[in-house]
């Protein structure tokens, strides 16, 4: 599996991207944005709606979940704060500061590397909430998916 990953993911980080946009979009979820930066260091990758029809139909506020996703194209050990910070920044600026009203809380927040995430950031991003998509994760989502 470990030279699967290094060739599956010797592509362009722009190319990861639009990986991870085909499994998400293959699954039901609608992209809503691409590369949405707020200007403060909030940054995700891919923005995408859930649409969720039931719901929807007794209360139009929950009648779809975001998800915001940071893709980062590294090998072997990713132990940066960087992708948790931008999501955390993106997720401040769209959820709390444009949407106040928000008393859901229907979104989620991703952070994908294409390499093994540092037992320090599995912690960090636990603790704030964010679903963690690893090198290995992802090509089983591609073998299923694509």
């Amino acid at each position: 599996m470990e030279n699967l990953n290094k060739e599956i993911f010797s592509v362009r980080p722009n190319d990861v991207e639009k990986i991870v946009e085909e499994i998400f979009v293959k699954q039901g979820y609608l992209v809503e944005s691409k590369n949405s930066y707020d200007r403060k260091g909030g940054d995700s990758d891919r923005t995408f709606i859930k649409p969720l029809p039931i719901l929807s139909e007794i209360n139009d506020e929950i009648g779809s979940c975001r998800v915001y996703v940071q893709i980062k194209k590294k090998d072997g050990e990713y132990d940066e704060d960087e992708g948790i910070n931008q999501l955390e920044e993106i997720v401040e600026t769209k959820e709390k500061n444009d949407n106040p009203e928000n008393k859901f809380n229907n979104f989620y927040k991703v952070l994908v590397c294409t390499g093994e995430f540092s037992p320090r950031i599995q912690e960090l991003a636990q603790e704030k909430n964010i679903i963690l998509i690893d090198g290995i994760q992802l090509i089983r989502m591609c073998l299923k998916n694509i």
